[in-house]
């Protein structure tokens, strides 16, 4: 490396600033002021200095240095700058700390001071078939602490027909689900839902929807979604899944499940540890740390396909997650299993919770 040749006197002072191989055209700052790119011979005034070092490492990504220090008059001072590993610049952090924001808000339920007061009349067609869609709808809608269901004891009604308004306005409920549910000659499941406003005395509007009995599970929970933001406004998410990784002996599983914990399916399986799961915001990726070669990285894996590689932005994510990754490997700590199930991020956003969220954006 040449240097420009400079010299100090008694009432200047030189800095020789010298950056990493990695890193060797760095730009410079004194005091905010530009001097010039790394290697660099600079002479300033003794006192204070704030230096600082920059690189664009790409579009997403820097690298950083900072440091304050003080110098006295004629002398010369060798400072090696080490900007370390790249980070999301500031631009990318703030969409990404927006879009986790967004993603907490609804994933996490949001109850109402108190619940809403609903019955679910008896549907009509074949029970067989409605009753366990109608079950996994109910345990959906209380779940989301967004209402609680009164008895609808004997009452009947055809799947769109008006209910009693009166009666159930004197129970005290505010919503009443009518519908139906059979299995069509093809195979598929059909499913039709009504919303009736008792406070109103009107209809809601209705939904029909079908699927394989092997998708019944799913079918429900997006019928819960429609009755959740008909009736409160508020978009449901029961239909989303979630990412845990289940310990046993000398085994780590990564599952992916229905919120309610239904069709749970493995996703990968190690002898090493697995943690820090984070959806992608589509929900159409996972990315995770895995041990599983020599040295902890972070995996990005697309749930359709199942194809998985080690994250581009790895080595950004492994000096952002630092503390995050030691306290999920420490198996002497109980509370590790919180670095386990995608909700980690959603506890408490960290640096490292938006850092993962951005390098998926």
């Amino acid at each position: 490396m040449a240097f420009v040749h400079a010299e100090c006197d008694a009432q200047t002072s030189l800095l020789r600033i010298t950056c990493s191989e990695i890193t060797p055209k760095a730009e410079i700052a004194i005091d905010g002021v530009f001097k010039g790119e790394c290697p660099l011979d600079v002479q300033v005034a003794p006192g204070s200095i704030a230096l600082s070092a920059f690189n664009k490492v790409d579009e997403t990504r820097i690298q950083y240095f900072n440091e304050e220090f003080r110098i006295g008059s004629g002398v010369a001072k060798k400072i090696e700058i080490d900007l370390g590993a790249p980070r999301f610049n500031p631009t990318v952090m703030k969409r990404a700390t927006l879009a986790l924001k967004q993603s907490i808000d609804a994933a996490l339920p949001n109850a109402e001071p108190l619940p809403i007061a609903a019955a679910i009349l008896p549907f009509g067609g074949d029970a067989a078939i409605w009753a366990p869609i109608v079950s996994i709808i109910k345990n959906d809608l209380e779940m989301g602490k967004q209402f609680r269901f009164a008895e609808s004891g004997d009452a009947q009604s055809a799947a769109d027909a008006k209910p009693d308004f009166a009666y159930w306005k004197n129970a005290g409920v505010r919503y009443v689900f009518t519908g139906a549910g059979e299995l069509r000659p093809d195979g598929r499941i059909d499913m039709k839902i009504y919303i009736w406003d008792v406070a109103k005395g009107v209809s809601l509007g209705g939904r029909g929807s079908n699927a394989l009995p092997v998708d019944s599970r799913l079918l429900a929970h997006r019928l819960a979604n429609f009755i959740q933001e008909k009736a409160t406004g508020k978009a449901g998410r029961f239909d989303r899944r979630i990412a845990r990784v289940q310990l046993s002996p000398k085994r780590y599983t990564l599952l992916i499940e229905h919120i309610d914990g239904g069709d749970s399916q493995p996703a990968i399986t190690s002898p090493k540890l697995l943690a820090l799961p984070v959806w992608s915001p589509s929900g159409s990726h996972l990315v995770y740390v895995s041990f599983e070669q020599a040295m902890p990285a972070f995996y990005l894996q697309d749930m359709t396909s199942g194809k998985r590689a080690v994250s581009k932005y790895s080595d950004t994510l492994l000096a952002e997650c630092a503390t995050e990754i030691l306290a999920a490997s420490d198996e002497s700590d109980e509370s590790r299993t919180r670095w386990l199930n995608d909700n980690w991020s959603y506890q408490a956003p960290s640096r490292c919770a938006v850092s993962v969220f951005a390098s998926m954006m």
